[in-house]
């Protein structure tokens, strides 16, 4: 349609014929023909620009994302090794785990302190997040209970794991809206390998405290063992989905000495279930080096995603500008000619 109407124009105007055309001047004529691809022009340039806009507006809200995960992230590991210092600490560990524990009290209020910064400044958080906030608000009171010992140790245990299980979920949840396939199958490998890391912190934790008692109690040996099974099923998942940097990283720590040294604690644990005479702190440091390292799997993963994301911005914001300085110079050029 608008085709047909252009070569209509273009004949009336350059026609010979009407009484009115036929007295323009030449510059009027050149300024006529020019005038609807300028409105072409100036509406493709328009939509490019609403575009470009949209895409870096959309790369920054995915950069808060990565922001508020890599957070979470921190947040997490920290809470981990609060978990498993109360573990071995409720379970008769005294000057390690107690002098530890202390001051992984303020480790842990830092990395909280800047998941609350996030959320106040860039982001809403998930249902999940706001649960794991809600539960976080008890923390002081079960760090109390912790340090006079008037709790349980499986209690205390399930506290952190359950704030950890909302923060892994609320990181899935939020990026389930997301469209970059690329960034979709890092965060996938990313809460895979945190969930192996959530339940490798439950083993820590849950064999520091079978070892300081010498034995297994009472549910403690099944839930070793469906431990041991989830971790399995997603570190399955996570080599599946993983870039093969990933992949190699979270080698280093499977097949590290104190990963060696560590599995084979358990299997003589699991072996004998009573009358263990393993060094629970000796287990812990074991398993805090395998975590350690494992965090390092989760920080290049996390440094991958933030570089991919800054790429995406600073492209984005060079098409803007593109476009932008595109429609200027038009604009201009077309003014140009009517004070010519």
């Amino acid at each position: 349609m608008l085709l047909i109407f252009c070569n209509i124009y273009y004949k009336k105007l350059f026609s010979d014929k009407g009484d009115a055309v036929k007295n323009f001047s030449i510059k009027t004529k050149v300024l006529s023909a020019l005038l609807i691809p300028f409105i072409m022009l100036t509406f493709y340039t328009v939509s490019n620009v609403v575009r470009d806009s949209g895409l870096l507006r959309k790369a920054v809200s995915l950069q808060k994302f990565v922001d508020f995960s890599v957070s979470v992230n921190a947040l997490v590991h920290e809470l981990q090794k609060e978990r498993g210092l109360s573990a071995g600490y409720m379970s008769g560990g005294e000057t390690l785990f107690k002098d530890n524990l202390e001051i992984q009290f303020e480790s842990t209020d830092k990395a909280l302190l800047q998941v609350r910064d996030i959320l106040s400044n860039k982001l809403s958080g998930s249902s999940n997040t706001v649960k794991a906030m809600n539960s976080l608000k008890d923390l002081d009171s079960v760090r109390s209970s912790t340090m006079s010992r008037t709790a349980n140790s499986p209690d205390i245990i399930s506290y952190y794991t359950g704030i950890n299980k909302l923060f892994i979920n609320s990181v899935s949840e939020i990026s389930s809206d997301m469209d970059d396939q690329q960034l979709v199958k890092d965060i996938i490998s990313y809460t895979n390998f945190m969930n192996a890391k959530e339940l490798t912190g439950q083993m820590r934790a849950v064999m520091a405290s079978v070892f300081a008692d010498g034995k297994f109690t009472d549910g403690m040996y099944e839930k070793y063992l469906r431990l041991t099974s989830e971790r399995k099923t997603y570190m399955d998942s996570f080599v599946w989905t993983a870039r093969k940097q990933y992949r190699e990283s979270a080698e280093t720590a499977e097949n590290a000495p104190y990963s060696i040294e560590a599995a084979k604690m358990e299997q003589t644990a699991a072996e004998k279930l009573t009358d263990l005479n393993e060094d629970a702190g000796k287990w812990f440091s074991l398993m805090t080096e395998k975590i350690d390292s494992m965090k390092n799997t989760e920080d290049l993963i996390a440094a991958t995603m933030t570089s991919y994301m800054n790429g995406q911005i600073s492209s984005a914001k060079r098409q803007l500008i593109l476009t932008g300085t595109a429609a200027v110079v038009g604009f201009i050029a077309f003014a140009s000619l009517i004070y010519v």
